[in-house]
């Protein structure tokens, strides 16, 4: 009988990338903004 390995955490398939550009309050929603200006970082 096959069983299903174990994942781990670290497996690469579940990694999330966050860019700067996600977050900066400089940029616009046309520029790669993703996130409200109210919780947005200053770079």
């Amino acid at each position: 009988m096959a069983c299903a390995a174990a994942r781990s955490p670290a497996d690469q398939d579940r990694f999330i990338c966050i860019y700067p550009a996600y977050l900066n309050n400089k940029k616009t929603i046309a520029e790669g903004r993703r996130i409200p200006i109210s919780k947005c970082l200053c770079f």
